[in-house]
Formats: structure tokens, C-alpha cells, sequence
């Protein structure tokens, strides 16, 4: 499923946007940014900042990890995770207009290959339908 959500247009624009507009107010939200960051997993901060899935209780682990971020959290610290958003934004970009270009180009010789698809499917399924009624007649 996460590969499916990879090739999502959708989620690398949101995590680029989102990285750039919390990174202006980085300076007074920064620990309320890191935890918002870790529950989304932006900015591989689900990998970074350790949970343990009881959100009652901080662990140990829990608070020590969160210490050794906001020593080095703060504004440009997602950059990488930004231009990381943009390159996946511009290749997913060209790939559907690449894809676009070449069904323009060969669109009779698709449409000719799926109709005969489509008519394989109609002739198959008449085909095993006839079967079966033939399993349900007395």
C-alpha cells in the first residue's frame, strides 16, 4: 500500500507544502510542528521521534529521543525532505505527460487493441456463461 501512496501526486504535494508553511513559524510552534510531523510521518520523523503507541503515558525512550530532536529542529530542518517532495512532484509530472504523450501518438493502434480486448472479454464471458447454465438445467 505504501508503494500505491508513493506514486500519490496528491501526498508529495502536501508534504511539500505543508514543510514549507510550518517551517515560517518553526521559530514559536517547534515542538507542536515535531509531533504533528511524527504522527503524519513527514520529514521521517516517525523514524526519528520513538512511540510507543500509548499516547497516555511518555516513555523514557519517548522523551529521550524528543530531547535530542529539538536541539537541531528548527527552520531549514526539513529542507531536504522538501526538495525530496519537488523531485517526486516534477518526475510524476513528466511521466503522466510522457504517457499522455504516447497515447496520442499511437491512439488508433490502443483502440484497436482494446476493443479486441473488450471483445475477447464479451466472447469469453458468453462463453463460460453458457456453461453454467447448462450446469443448472434439470
Amino acid at each position: 500500500m505504501s508503494a500505491v501512496l508513493g506514486l500519490s501526486y496528491s501526498r508529495w504535494a502536501v508534504e511539500a507544502l505543508t514543510i514549507k508553511e510550518l517551517d515560517q513559524h518553526m521559530a514559536s510552534h517547534a515542538n507542536v510542528i515535531a509531533m504533528m510531523y511524527r504522527d503524519k510521518g513527514t520529514c521521517g520523523m516517525d523514524i526519528v521521534i520513538e512511540d510507543d503507541g500509548d499516547d497516555n503515558h511518555l516513555s523514557g525512550a519517548e522523551a529521550v529521543s524528543f530531547v535530542r530532536l529539538a536541539e537541531e529542529f528548527g527552520p531549514g530542518y526539513c529542507n531536504h525532505y522538501w526538495s525530496v517532495a519537488l523531485v517526486a512532484l516534477f518526475g510524476l509530472g513528466l511521466a503522466l505527460r510522457l504517457l499522455a504523450l504516447l497515447a496520442m501518438r499511437h491512439e488508433t493502434a490502443l483502440m484497436r487493441g482494446l476493443q479486441a480486448l473488450a471483445e475477447r472479454l464479451r466472447l469469453s464471458s458468453a462463453g463460460s456463461g453458457a456453461g453454467n447454465d447448462q450446469l443448472f438445467k434439470p
